[in-house]
C-alpha cells in the first residue's frame, strides 16, 4: 500500500482538483495539501495539471494519480470465466469486439474485477468492469503530458473506485457529465443510466468524507464535494484494491510518462541484483572453499589414520616375530659344539688342493666327502694322530680324471669312549 498519493481529477467542465494525502493511524488518509484551478476552454489541460502538479509537490510521494473522464469514453460491466491476467486479458479484447462499434486498434480499454453478489453467476466465473476510450483522444491527451514532461504513475477511471462503498445500498453516482450515471443498487447489478433527474448519495458523500482529515481548516461543504473523486480515488490506491483488482490489466502507460523515481527504482533494483549475485558467487566460493579445505583435513586425517595403522600393523607383525623367535631362543636344547670345532680345525688343516665336497652331522659323528687333485697319503697319515677326533673308518679311491675321492667318518674322543 501506498504512503503517501496526489491525485489530480481533470473534469470536462475545465476545471481540475487535486489533493496530496498520506496514510495515518486507524485506516485514515490525512489531505496535506489541495489545488483547484481552471483551464480554457480551447486548451487543453496541460498546463493546469502542470501548476497541480507544482503546487501538490508530486516529487517525493509514492504514488501521482490521474483521474477524470476522458473525452468518447465509456464502461460496461460482463462476466467472464475466471483465468490468469494474461488469458484474461486476450478474453477481454476477443468480447469487445462484441460489445463495441470499434476494432479493437482504435481503443484503450482498462478492466477490474468487482464483487458480484448476483446469484445467476456461474460458479468459477468473475464479474468485469470495463472503461474504454477511442485511442485518439488517449493519444492526443498523452502526448500533451508528455511535451509538457509531466509524470504519472496510472490514469484510474472514477467508476473503478466504487464498489468498497456502494456494496448493499442503493447509490446513484453522477461522474463529471451530470447526464452520465453510474448506478449501484443492493442487489448488486449494476448498469449505465443517463437520467438527468438522478441526485448523487449524499450518503455515500459522508462515508468517503469519514476516512479523510485535514492538517488545516476544512472546506465548506459545497467546497468539500469538489474533492469526493479526488478522495474517492485516493482511498482505492491508498488501501490496496487498485494493486489488487486492477493494476495488472490496467490502462499502459508510455514509459516516459512514469515517475523518474521508477527508473531510478528499476536502477537500483538492477544494481541490487546484480549485487546479490555477487555476494551469492562469493558466498557460494566461500562455502565451496570451506568445504574443499574441511575435505582435504579429512582426507589428511584419514591418511595420516591409515599410516598410523599401516605402522602399527608392522609393528605388531615384527613383536610377533620376535615373540616367536624369543620362544624358539628359550625353547632351544643346548648343542653339541665339538662337531663344529672339528670342521673348523678341517678348514684350516686342510691344503688347497683338497677341498670338501659334502658332510653329514649324525648325533656325534661326522661324514665328510672330500676330493684332492693329488694323492692325499700324507695327509692321511697326519690327520691319523689327532687328538681332537678319531677317525673311524677311511676310504680313499682314484677317479678317472686322476683325482682322489675321501670318505671319513669322524667322532670325538668321549663318544669313542662311550662305545667302547
Amino acid at each position: 500500500m501506498s504512503k503517501s498519493c496526489v491525485v489530480i481529477n481533470i473534469q470536462n467542465n475545465f476545471q481540475a482538483f487535486g489533493l496530496r494525502l498520506k496514510a495515518v493511524a486507524n485506516g485514515k488518509y490525512c489531505i496535506e495539501k489541495q489545488f483547484a484551478g481552471a483551464y480554457p476552454e480551447n486548451d487543453g489541460p496541460g498546463e493546469v495539471l502542470q501548476r497541480a502538479m507544482s503546487s501538490l509537490n508530486t516529487r517525493n510521494c509514492d504514488r501521482i494519480i490521474l483521474t477524470g473522464q476522458i473525452e468518447q469514453s465509456g464502461v460496461f460491466e460482463i462476466s467472464m470465466p475466471e483465468l490468469g491476467h494474461d488469458e484474461l486479458r486476450n478474453a477481454i479484447e476477443y468480447e469487445l469486439v462484441k460489445y463495441l462499434p470499434l476494432s479493437l486498434n482504435d481503443i484503450i480499454w482498462s478492466a477490474r474485477i468487482v464483487p458480484d453478489d448476483d446469484e445467476d453467476t456461474q460458479k468459477n466465473f468473475v464479474r468485469l468492469r470495463i472503461v474504454f476510450m477511442k485511442r485518439d483522444n488517449w493519444t492526443k491527451f498523452v502526448s500533451e503530458l508528455q511535451i509538457r514532461q509531466l509524470n504519472l504513475d496510472a490514469y484510474i477511471n472514477p467508476f473503478m473506485c466504487i464498489d468498497s462503498f456502494a456494496a448493499g445500498q442503493n447509490v446513484a453516482l453522477p461522474m463529471i457529465d451530470d447526464e452520465h450515471v453510474f448506478l449501484s443498487n443492493a442487489k448488486g447489478l449494476r448498469e449505465m443510466s443517463f437520467d438527468e433527474n438522478m441526485k448523487q448519495n449524499e450518503d455515500l458523500q459522508e462515508r468517503i468524507f469519514d476516512y479523510f482529515v485535514w492538517n488545516h481548516e476544512i472546506p465548506e461543504k459545497n467546497e468539500l464535494q469538489k474533492y469526493f473523486v479526488c478522495m474517492l480515488v485516493a482511498r482505492y490506491v491508498m488501501s490496496g484494491e487498485y494493486d489488487k483488482y486492477e493494476k495488472k490489466l490496467a490502462v499502459k502507460l508510455p514509459h516516459g510518462l512514469l515517475p523518474q523515481r521508477n527508473k531510478l527504482l528499476k536502477l537500483f533494483s538492477v544494481i541490487n541484483g546484480i549485487a546479490a549475485l555477487l555476494c551469492l558467487t562469493l558466498f557460494l566460493y566461500q562455502e565451496r572453499e570451506k568445504v574443499h579445505r574441511v575435505y582435504v583435513e579429512q582426507k589428511n586425517a584419514i591418511n595420516l589414520r591409515q599410516t598410523q595403522m599401516r605402522n602399527l600393523q608392522n609393528r605388531n607383525a615384527l613383536s610377533k616375530k620376535n615373540e616367536k623367535l624369543y620362544k624358539k631362543i628359550l625353547g632351544a636344547v643346548p648343542a653339541n659344539l665339538k662337531p663344529l670345532r672339528i670342521l673348523s680345525f678341517f678348514a684350516r688343516k686342510l691344503p688347497k688342493y683338497i677341498w670338501i665336497r659334502s658332510y653329514n652331522m649324525t648325533a656325534d659323528k661326522i661324514h665328510l666327502s672330500l676330493t684332492s687333485s693329488r694323492d692325499p697319503g700324507n695327509l692321511l697319515s697326519s690327520l691319523r694322530n689327532e687328538k681332537l677326533y678319531n677317525i673311524e673308518n677311511i676310504r680313499k679311491s682314484r677317479r678317472y680324471d686322476g683325482t682322489y675321492y675321501l670318505y671319513l667318518m669322524l667322532a670325538s674322543p668321549e663318544s669313542a669312549g662311550e662305545r667302547k
